[in-house]
């Protein structure tokens, strides 16, 4: 898989995180494709809600040049009552670039459609994974944050999950407006 690099679209300097996971970290994030690994989640956790903004660092400096970034949780039990579909709604309404047909399109690649009419209580981890999956890809935010992105995934998922991420690192519409950011434990 190639990792596309163009202008920097976010950069910390000397950051330290609210629970002190991080300590004077520094970083540039580029368009294109980027992973983050390490041992342990913690502190790639921090730098995730970091960069979502999410949290403000104790010290340190956040410098985002983006308009739009998407980090969703649909294992969060806050929207169990929605349903698939009501809750695609919800985070389409926040993206003004979504795209409806790539989420049609990526809903039946990965094989939810029966189950978008469900509420997300009765999805299954890999479910609700895959309902993420759809809705960053969908959003078409100028950074989308995916933390473990392969958790729970069947073989046929994680290999189009695996897809999507190479053709987005070699989309040259977007190596220099957008980056994938993907954590891994």
């Amino acid at each position: 898989m190639s990792v596309t690099t163009g202008p920097t679209l976010m950069a910390g300097d000397a950051v330290s995180s609210p629970g002190g996971e991080l300590r004077d970290f520094s970083f540039s994030l580029q368009a294109g494709l980027t992973y983050l690994l390490g041992d342990g989640e913690a502190a790639k956790s921090a730098l995730m809600r970091l960069i979502a903004g999410v949290e403000k660092p104790d010290s340190g400096d956040v410098r985002r040049s983006v308009d739009s970034i998407c980090r969703l949780n649909p294992a969060s039990r806050t929207a169990d009552t929605l349903t698939g579909h009501g809750w695609m709604e919800g985070v389409g309404a926040r993206f003004q670039s979504w795209n409806a047909s790539l989420q049609a399109a990526l809903v039946d690649e990965f094989n939810l459609a029966e189950h978008m009419n469900k509420e997300l209580f009765r999805f299954s981890r890999g479910s609700r994974q895959k309902l993420g999956l759809v809705a960053a890809f969908a959003s078409n935010a100028d950074l989308v944050l995916l933390e473990t992105p392969y958790a729970g995934l069947d073989g046929h998922s994680a290999q189009l999950l695996t897809e999507l991420l190479e053709e987005a690192s070699e989309k040259p519409d977007r190596d220099r407006k957008s980056t994938r950011l993907n954590s891994s434990h």
